[in-house]
């Protein structure tokens, strides 16, 4: 009796393992076929000056042309979530993914927000795109804000979610400094978007939900073969933005013209200059919570907005936090309606 009680309890945890991994299979083969299948129709690459760049469009390519730049973290693939609402509107969506995002390497040489502005003219002059409203969300804003500062005659409008219409660091050089620093200590930076493996299977079996059993392609999306050689997801990317542990952030903070190049090009952007001589309509996204103390860039917005009455609209989106596009899209998607109407 005692020994096949132990055989059941030897027995099971492996049949649950071997579940489990069916499971993983299951997901990864549903996961595979809509990943391909959306690829197919709406994937894009481009060989620019500094990468090949990968980016998604859809909707009408006679309608108004929208550039949309992800966050950091995320990919082209987020305005996929508003596609059915961006298509009724008439608006024909490029979303690009800049250098370690989605299906666009790290460059081995360091490269600035400004070089991504670049990516996005060499990508406009492909299209045969004239002009185009630039959106982005977080430092998707900031990369638009640096692509009017160097092409403001390609731009039609902004439109900029939590970023790009105030300097990060403001709001935080303003703090006490020992309760900065105490703050930046205790941020605890996820592993699993540090970590890397030989397979994209692995990578992929790291990264499921196995509560969610239907398609998690968004996985796939982001995963492909970092600068180390093996797989990971947006892996390359945390070290180029100072944000791979507390203390990085913490010194790209206090001495932000050594860190890292697109960090660095990031966090020294002035909005108040770049948009000095502004003449297109922009939008800003301002998500407000409460207890805000090294985020909170309203009084900042609000100098830009005071300095262009005709042109800045500030939009404050109460008991919102920084994905507001994603939590509050009903209000994101009648925004941007507005800004086009004012294009138009």
């Amino acid at each position: 009796m005692m020994k096949q009680l132990l055989l059941i309890l030897f027995i099971l945890p492996s049949l649950f393992i071997l579940s489990q991994d069916k499971t993983i299979e299951k997901i990864y083969d549903i996961s595979l076929k809509e990943y391909k299948s959306t690829e197919a129709e709406v994937g894009h690459y481009i060989q620019t000056e500094n990468v090949l760049m990968h980016y998604i469009s859809f909707g009408d390519s006679t309608g108004t042309p929208l550039i949309w730049i992800h966050g950091t973290g995320s990919s082209s693939w987020e305005m996929l979530n508003f596609r059915d609402s961006l298509e009724q509107m008439g608006v024909y969506v490029i979303a690009i993914d800049y250098y370690g995002h989605g299906q666009t390497p790290m460059t081995k040489v360091e490269k600035s927000i400004y070089h991504i502005a670049d990516d996005i003219k060499f990508l406009m002059t492909d299209l045969s795109i004239e002009k185009a409203i630039l959106g982005g969300w977080s430092r998707g804003g900031i990369i638009a804000s640096a692509f009017y500062d160097e092409y403001p005659e390609l731009v039609l409008g902004l439109m900029l979610v939590d970023g790009g219409s105030a300097n990060a660091f403001v709001p935080r050089y303003q703090m006490n400094r020992d309760s900065l620093r105490a703050k930046y200590k205790e941020i605890s930076i996820p592993e699993d978007v540090l970590l890397t493996y030989p397979t994209k299977y692995e990578a992929f079996f790291a990264l499921v939900d196995t509560s969610y059993k239907d398609s998690q392609a968004w996985i796939l999306d982001g995963l492909k073969i970092g600068i180390n050689g093996e797989w990971g997801y947006t892996s390359d990317v945390w070290l180029a933005v100072a944000n791979e542990s507390a203390e990085s952030m913490l010194a790209a903070l206090e001495s932000p013209m050594l860190a890292p190049l697109l960090a660095s090009s990031s966090y020294l952007l002035n909005p108040l200059v770049v948009y000095r001589n502004l003449s297109v309509p922009l939008t800003i996204i301002d998500p407000v919570s409460e207890n805000e103390t090294w985020d909170n860039y309203t009084p900042e917005n609000l100098k830009l907005k005071n300095s262009h009455l005709n042109f800045v609209t500030h939009r404050i989106y109460k008991d919102t936090y920084h994905h507001a596009h994603f939590q509050r899209t009903e209000w994101f998607l009648k925004d941007l309606e507005i800004l086009i109407d004012k294009i138009k």
